[in-house]
Parts: C-alpha cells; structure tokens; sequence
C-alpha cells in the first residue's frame, strides 16, 4: 500500500528526461512525487501498481507534447486524472513542452507552460507549480515604484532593470541575435566612413537613419523583448507625462553596460 504523494506526473515515453528532471526539482523543494519509474518496483504489474499511485496522489501533472497526444496509454492517465481532479477537487495542471491543441477539459486549466522558457524562466515555472500544488497563494506583485533614477544593465548574458540600488524589477536572458547585430554594426561602420566628411546632422539620401532604426529593432528585440521591457515601457513615458525631463547617462565598463535614467 502506497503512503501517497503529494503529486503524479504523466508523461509519454519520449519526454521521460524532461519528466524525470522535473520531478526531481519538485523533490527537492520538498514535495512527495509520484513517478513511474521510481514507484515500479520488479514484479508489479504495472497498471495495477499506476493505478495505485495516482489514486495515493493528492494531484495530477499532466505532460503535453505531441508523442503524449498520440499515446494511448497517456490517454488513459489523462482520464483517470481529470476524474479525480472533476469529482475530487485534486489539482490537474497541464504542462507544456510542445506546441500542442489541449483536449478540452485540460484546455480550461491555466497551464505551466515551459516552451522555449531561460534556466530562469524555468525555475520561476517550477517555484509556480510547487506553490499551486501546496495551495499557496501566488507572491503579490510589487507595483512599479515611481523612482527618479533606476537603471538598465545589459551584459551578454543578462538583462536587468529596476530602481538603481534595489534589487532587479525583471530580468532574463537576452536571445541569441550577436551575428544579425554584427552585420549591422558592420554596415553602420561602413557608412560611416564613406560620410566622414560630411556636415554633422546630414545623412545624405538616409541611409545611415534607416540602419540605424534597424540596429535599434535589433537591439530591442534581443534585449527588451523579456520581462524587463514591460516596466521599462511603463516607467520611460512617465516623465514626459508629468511634464518632467527625462535623460540617459551611460558608463561602459569592461565587459557589460549600464544605463542609468533620471528625471
């Protein structure tokens, strides 16, 4: 006779290594996991003994990616999970992996999505399930303070901004655009040169204009398009809003950049 567990995870076959890594970061925030190949033991009869397990468990993960769709043992545990979650009140969270059509009753369910997330992106989703499963509520969201001066730190590793010396409001890993911004830099350089001579402020048939628009979307999408570029929208307009001024002061030290806003 099973103990229980605090949660089973179904998962197909194919996406056993990323079930496994998940269940074994579940462990160690401290949660009892039902999963397969830790229960089965030599000799059992393996339906009996899932059969056991998911009946022991208080809640249901349950693993989308297209290999899950198409197996119909996974079909089944999906049965037997979302009946428990509809006449149990048991919590049934899907988990995305893969860009899936959810069946319906588990479409109606707000899922953990982990397509294509960061290490940090990762993590945040775990801490998520492990708070839901343990009916803990979700961390309050601390409103955007309205400071006068905060900063944006951008490294080839990590983009972070918030009030200057606080801890971040956002961050997360820029994507990977180096060679694309290398062939416009490239070409920003090159017009450069052939200009040098010319009046500071013209840009003869604006092409240095139009690269330079380029290079900003560029940059904007490699480094703003994560969580920090929601508050940094929000924060920029607010000066201009309350009739304030607002500049950019930038140092660059070795290896990354930091660029400081003040009102």
């Amino acid at each position: 006779m099973e103990t229980g567990y605090d949660v089973y995870i179904s998962y197909a076959s194919e996406d056993r290594e990323w079930a496994e890594r998940l269940a074994e970061r579940l462990e160690q925030a401290g949660l009892r996991v039902g999963f397969d190949q830790w229960v089965l033991q030599p000799g059992d009869v393996r339906v009996h003994k899932l059969e056991e397990t998911i009946r022991v468990s208080t809640h249901g993960l349950l693993v989308f990616s297209r290999a899950a769709l198409d197996a119909p043992w996974e079909q089944e545990k999906y049965a037997a999970l979302m009946q428990r979650a509809i006449t149990n009140g048991a919590r049934c969270v899907p988990v995305l992996i893969g860009d899936v059509e959810l069946p319906a009753f588990a479409d109606a369910r707000h899922p953990a999505d982990f397509r294509d997330v960061s290490d940090a992106e990762y993590d945040q989703r775990v801490e998520e399930i492990v708070r839901a499963l343990r009916g803990a509520p979700a961390p309050r969201k601390r409103a955007l303070a309205d400071p006068t001066h905060w900063t944006l730190q951008i490294t080839p590793e990590q983009v972070m901004f918030g009030p200057a010396d606080e801890a971040a409001e956002a961050q997360h890993e820029p994507s990977g655009t180096a060679a694309r911004l290398e062939g416009l830099r490239w070409q920003l350089e090159s017009v450069r040169r052939r200009n040098r001579h010319v009046v500071r402020g013209e840009d003869p048939g604006g092409s240095l204009s139009s690269l330079l628009a380029e290079y900003g979307r560029e940059l904007g999408d490699a480094y703003l398009a994560g969580p920090p570029g929601r508050p940094f929208v929000i924060v920029s307009p607010r000066p201009r809003r309350r009739g304030r001024r607002c500049g950019w002061a930038c140092t660059c030290p070795t290896n990354w950049r930091t660029c400081r806003g003040r009102r």
